[in-house]
């Protein structure tokens, strides 16, 4: 094709191949910033230039990129197709032409070329060998594929999502491993991390000699009667070429799983996306190196110490143990030996401690870990070594007369100091047969809580003072609490102030802390020394930030005081109301009136303080 024929076909070819009204790729002649894909066929119209100038017979063009050309009616084309990952853009410069005379331009015209998803992702090795333990924890990566995409990595062309397509063998359709899609990282699943098994071997402890020879030494402690030579022996052949083969397998050529790995980019989300596949081959090693924890010893168990609680052992035969304390208290009852076995070296005390969390190490003898740290529990189970204690010595309840049949009389408290939640400290409460049948006949008493309530009504002329005596038990020991009730007269006279009003009073702002502001007096013709007669203030209005607060010792005199610093630019007047009141709840039918409320207005006067610098040090340049 002749190139004259070449630029009449140029607008037809593009509109074709385009899929696309030219129209939309003309504009005028200034400088301009155009995308192109890359790939597209050629010729390829990219755009045409409309002057204003008359006369204009041409174009000149200059710059990047040699197939890049521009027709006399100014159409901008390609010859070849553009490849983002060669040059991703080109910056160009075009004049007008009159009779190869320059009449308007240079413009710019930048070109950026765009990528598209030619490129299939590629992966670094197309095979990978792996190791994996026993017993590895799910999750926790032990290898790592890699794959690359040449596509622009700012796009979705080049981000890349792993898959795994297919584990050999699979028996019973279970998945032992899996992949991060984002990283590549491979890890057991949970059934891999149960289930995942070594081939068979000799285990070997410390420094044992590991040579054929030994190995027929073994095999003579499991087979004694020998009538052949070993090298004739086909049970002893077949046990050395699987003890061989074990400590010398390749994964290339005998592996225990084979994974097939695909890396999609688009992030695997399109049809359209392209993939690369992979071979990762593994073999499962025996781990040996497994937590015995958590770990219960009895406390104060009886007998010769040291002794032997749990064993460790390490993958590597040689390998040194140590064994600290995480919490790094002083007091440390545990060792472990070079063969590691980890020894309790006294009686433990569960009200001491109930739970020691050891490390174990394993290293080489340069100090390296060949093993990860094992964190061991040790708990102390708890026996039933502490009797019942009663809160108080004497415990001391009052009632009022009269009260309804089933009111409560008080909880009598007590503890065992032994595990909570086992029968080693569930406490149950019964009244002592030789005060039981004094007791029964007015009060009965929880079993399992130690509530104790009334059972009749009681009054004061019948009896003023009941003392009986209740036995607080756990699965083996018990102990003999002491109990007072009083019956005391009903509450049916209220606690009067002297006074109802006590007046404005003044205190400057640096009053202490303490300060006694006034005395407050009320009294109570109830019974005296019970519940209904001891008075407690509270005040119950105008005490804003809770500065002030009453203190009293129940028998009607009550001191207010100072609580919290004073601040007179915070609040200067308060205007408190004080509220005197029983324990004991009124008389049916009866309320707390005005006598029992008193009122009084304390001023805060300001104190000229001295001024404060906001810094302590001030940096002027």
């Amino acid at each position: 094709m002749t190139p004259m024929v070449h630029l009449l076909l140029l607008p037809f070819l593009c509109s074709i191949v385009g899929g696309t009204n030219l129209e939309e790729r003309k504009g005028p002649f200034v400088n301009t910033e155009l995308d192109v894909p890359e790939g597209t066929p050629v010729p390829y119209a990219v755009y045409q230039f409309q002057v204003t100038h008359a006369g204009v017979n041409g174009f000149r063009l200059s710059g990047e990129g040699k197939d890049i050309k521009v027709s006399k009616d100014g159409w901008l084309y390609l010859e070849k197709p553009l490849d983002w990952s060669q040059v991703d853009h080109y910056i160009l410069s075009v004049e007008a032409l009159a009779d190869n005379v320059v009449v308007d331009g240079p413009v710019i015209v930048t070109i950026n070329v765009l990528d598209v998803n030619n490129n299939a992702p590629q992966f670094n090795q197309s095979r990978y060998t792996a190791t994996v333990r026993e017993k590895t924890s799910s999750g926790v990566a032990f290898t790592r594929v890699f794959a690359s995409d040449r596509d622009d990595p700012e796009t979705a062309n080049a981000r890349l999502s792993y898959s795994l397509v297919s584990q050999i063998p699979n028996n019973h359709n279970i998945l032992m491993f899996q992949i991060h899609p984002d990283t590549g990282e491979i890890s057991t699943t949970r059934e891999g991390e149960r289930m995942l098994k070594a081939r068979a071997g000799i285990q070997y402890s410390r420094g044992e000699d590991r040579s054929i020879d030994a190995l027929k030494t073994k095999f003579e402690e499991f087979c004694p009667v020998q009538k052949i030579p070993y090298e004739e022996n086909p049970f002893f052949t077949c046990v050395e070429r699987a003890e061989l083969r074990r400590r010398n397998v390749d994964p290339l050529e005998d592996p225990d799983y084979t994974l097939i790995v695909r890396a999609q980019d688009m992030g695997g989300a399109s049809e359209m996306s392209l993939s690369g596949n992979t071979r990762v081959h593994i073999v499962v090693q025996q781990n040996l190196w497994v937590n015995p924890g958590p770990i219960t010893i009895k406390e104060n168990l009886k007998g010769e110490y040291p002794q032997v609680i749990a064993k460790v052992q390490s993958n590597d035969p040689d390998a040194i143990y140590s064994l600290v304390q995480k919490e790094r208290e002083l007091k440390f009852p545990f060792q472990i030996t070079e063969d590691g076995e980890i020894l309790v070296t006294e009686e433990l005390d569960r009200e001491d401690k109930e739970m020691y969390i050891l490390v174990v190490f394993a290293k080489d003898g340069r100090g390296n870990e060949v093993d990860p740290p094992l964190e061991i529990y040790v708990r102390v189970e708890d026996v039933n070594d502490n009797e019942p204690v009663c809160e108080h010595e004497e415990s001391v309840f009052e009632i009022q007369e009269d009260e309804p049949v089933g009111s409560l009389v008080g909880q009598l408290l007590a503890r065992d100091d032994d595990q909570e939640g086992t029968m080693n400290s569930q406490l149950t409460f019964a009244f002592e047969p030789q005060t039981a049948s004094a007791a029964s006949s007015s009060f009965v008493i929880d079993e399992a809580s130690g509530r104790i309530q009334s059972l009749r009504f009681l009054r004061r002329k019948e009896q003023q003072v009941y003392t009986f005596s209740v036995r607080v038990s756990d699965s083996g020991f018990s102990t003999v609490c002491k109990v007072v009730v009083k019956v005391i007269d009903v509450n049916n006279e209220m606690p009067l102030f002297e006074k109802n009003n006590y007046g404005n009073h003044t205190l400057t702002e640096d009053s202490p802390v303490g300060s006694t502001v006034l005395t407050l007096k009320a009294t109570d013709a109830d019974d005296p020394d019970s519940g209904s007669s001891l008075i407690e203030f509270h005040i119950s209005a105008g005490n804003d930030g809770d500065v002030f607060k009453v203190e009293t010792d129940g028998n009607g005199v009550g001191h207010l005081v100072v609580a919290k610093p004073l601040d007179f630019e915070s609040s200067h007047t308060y205007d408190l109301q004080i509220d005197a009141r029983n324990p004991e709840p009124l008389m049916k039918g009866l309320e707390y009136g005005g006598e029992s409320t008193a009122v009084l207005s304390v001023c805060v006067t300001d104190v000229d303080e001295a001024p404060e610098f906001s810094l302590d040090i001030l940096d002027v340049t």
